[in-house]
């Protein structure tokens, strides 16, 4: 089910692409040192970066797009990623609490096993994302909701 999810993503990557409504590209070298040297780009290109177990606590990743980027076992707690772009992006396991995510779009990402506790997803597109086993403990959730205490791969 999931390759199905990400096979879908990556179409409807190249049909943007085609289209003209945006691409999907290596990552700007220099935007991946700004991120590493001061912990923010927002509006930067960092699609297919390799950012595995990066330490990003309270990174400005406003309208930064990360689609196909490894950010698995990061560490984005309270980072600002509204309006990000993290179409299939592997975020398995990443610690995002407290993090922004209003108006993200997490089409196909790879969200399971991380901790989304008190995270912001209002306004976010999560169709095809995988939440298994991924904390949604006060979430808001993207139709504004808060999830209850304890809640566990679904906003309950």
């Amino acid at each position: 089910m999931m390759t199905r999810a990400i096979t879908l993503a990556l179409i409807l990557v190249g049909i943007m692409d085609v289209a003209g409504l945006g691409t999907v590209s290596a990552f700007d070298p220099a935007a991946l040192e700004e991120l590493q040297a001061r912990k923010q780009c927002p509006s930067c290109e960092l699609s297919a970066a390799d950012l595995h177990g990066a330490r990003l606590d309270g990174a400005d990743l406003n309208g930064t797009s990360l689609d196909v980027a490894d950010l698995s076992g990061a560490t984005l707690t309270g980072a600002r990623m509204q309006k990000a772009h993290l179409i299939a992006t592997n975020l398995s396991g990443a610690d995002l609490r407290r993090a922004d995510l209003t108006g993200a779009h997490a089409i196909a990402a790879r969200l399971d096993g991380a901790d989304l506790s008190g995270a912001n997803l209002r306004g976010a597109t999560l169709t095809g994302a995988q939440l298994d086993k991924a904390w949604l403990d006060n979430t808001i959730w993207v139709d504004g909701h808060l999830c209850a205490h304890s809640s566990v791969g679904a906003c309950r």
